[in-house]
C-alpha cells in the first residue's frame, strides 16, 4: 500500500530537483526525505530516480508514477480544502450602497458562499458617509463606499453625470432630486450650481434610487447618476451650458480594524467586482 508521505516527497524532490530543496518544502529533514523515497521505490518495486553528482530527476517508471502522484495529491488537497471551508464558520456585516446591492453583489455573495458556505453575510445598505462612520465604530466589519470626486487609490472610477429631460435645462429654477444628507453626490451637485450661479429647487429628497430614475424618467427632476447606471435616454450633455461638470466619482473598500481572516477574504473577493 502506497504512503501519502512518500508520494509527496517524491512529487517535492522532482519538482524541486533535489532532496535538500525537497526537504525545505516540506518542512523535513534530508535523511527523512531519503528514507520516505527509498520505502515508496521498495512498494513499488521500481527505480524512481536517476541521481547524478548535480541533478536528480525522476526515472521513465519515475515520471510515470510522478503524473499519478500529483493527481492523487491534488485531489486530497481539494477535499482537505472543502473540509476547511466548511469548518470556517461565523458573520460577517457588509455596507454596501443602493445600486451595488442590486448589481455586483449578488454575484459576489454566490461566489463567497460556494467556498465559505457557513459564513454568514449580513448586508445593509446605506449612503457611503452612514457605512463609513459604521465601520469606524465597530458595527460593520466591511463597506463599500463612494466618494465624489475620487481620490488616489479608488479601485474604480467613472464620472458622474446629469439626468433628466433636456427641457428642464430651459427653466429658470432647475428642479433637482437627491438622495438625503450626508449624500456624497448631493453636496458636490448643489455646490458646483451655487457656484455657477443656477439656481435650483430640490423637489424630491428620498432613499430610492429606483424613485429618482423615475422622477427622472417623467421629466420631473435632473438628478446625479454615475455614468454606467444612467440609461442613455436621460443623460444630459456634459457640456450643456446650463450645468457645471461633475467629478468623477470612486469606489473603495473600508475594513474594520480589528477584521478577522474571513472579511479580508471577501474584501479580496469584492475588490475583482468593483
Amino acid at each position: 500500500m502506497l504512503e501519502l508521505d512518500g508520494l509527496r516527497a517524491f512529487r517535492a524532490v522532482c519538482e524541486t530537483g533535489g532532496f535538500t530543496r525537497a526537504a525545505e518544502v516540506l518542512n523535513l529533514t534530508q535523511s527523512t526525505i531519503s528514507h520516505q523515497i527509498r520505502r515508496l521505490e521498495e512498494r513499488v518495486g521500481r527505480r524512481l530516480l536517476q541521481r547524478t553528482t548535480r541533478t536528480v530527476r525522476p526515472s521513465a517508471d519515475g515520471e510515470a508514477l510522478l503524473a499519478d502522484a500529483r493527481r492523487i495529491l491534488d485531489e486530497i488537497a481539494e477535499i482537505e480544502a472543502r473540509f476547511a471551508a466548511d469548518a470556517v464558520k461565523g458573520e460577517v456585516r457588509l455596507g454596501v450602497p443602493e445600486e451595488m446591492a442590486s448589481n455586483a453583489l449578488p454575484g459576489a455573495m454566490t461566489r463567497f458562499r460556494s467556498y465559505r458556505p457557513r459564513v454568514r453575510v449580513a448586508v445593509t445598505v446605506g449612503l457611503s458617509r452612514n457605512l463609513r462612520r459604521s465601520v469606524a465604530v465597530g458595527d460593520l466589519d466591511l463597506a463599500i463606499l463612494k466618494e465624489a470626486p475620487a481620490r488616489q487609490g479608488a479601485l474604480s472610477v467613472e464620472p458622474l453625470v446629469w439626468a433628466g429631460a433636456e427641457a428642464l435645462l430651459r427653466e429658470a429654477v432647475l428642479p433637482v432630486a437627491f438622495f438625503p444628507e450626508p449624500c456624497e453626490f448631493r453636496n458636490q451637485a448643489l455646490g458646483l450650481l451655487e457656484k455657477a450661479g443656477k439656481r435650483y429647487d430640490t423637489v424630491m429628497t428620498c432613499n430610492s434610487s429606483q424613485s429618482l430614475r423615475a422622477l427622472a424618467r417623467e421629466g420631473l427632476a435632473v438628478i446625479v447618476l454615475p455614468r454606467s447606471e444612467c440609461p442613455p435616454e436621460l443623460r444630459l450633455k456634459r457640456s450643456a451650458p446650463a450645468l457645471p461638470k461633475l467629478p468623477d466619482m470612486g469606489y473603495r473598500l473600508q475594513v474594520s480594524g480589528h477584521a478577522e481572516q474571513v472579511v479580508h477574504e471577501l474584501r479580496d473577493l469584492l475588490t475583482s467586482y468593483l
